[in-house]
């Protein structure tokens, strides 16, 4: 079945440009994330761009109320967390 997909996925990109400038868009939505997006965002982005962006998303949060504030602050500890706990497993190998 995959290979199907994959030279339908070619013979796409080949007969028409904008779909083989969307290939990235059209192969990640047949996959579905493992996380959330505060988890993948940590591992991605650096440590200063992690913190400005985790602040926006705070703001944002914050806004809706004060239950979910909540809930954003408990799981920004445990995806900070795990990150620490990660690395360090990972600095140890």
């Amino acid at each position: 079945m995959w290979v199907l997909h994959f030279a339908a996925l070619i013979f796409e990109s080949l007969t028409c440009l904008p779909f083989a400038l969307n290939l990235t868009r059209h192969i990640s939505l047949t996959t579905q994330p493992d996380a959330d997006f505060l988890s993948i965002a940590r591992c991605l982005l650096p440590g200063q761009a992690w913190r400005m962006a985790l602040n926006k998303v705070i703001v944002r949060v914050a806004a809706l109320g004060p239950e979910l504030g909540e809930l954003c602050e408990r799981k920004t500890k445990e995806i900070n967390s795990a990150y620490d706990q990660a690395m360090a497993e990972r600095s140890t190998t």
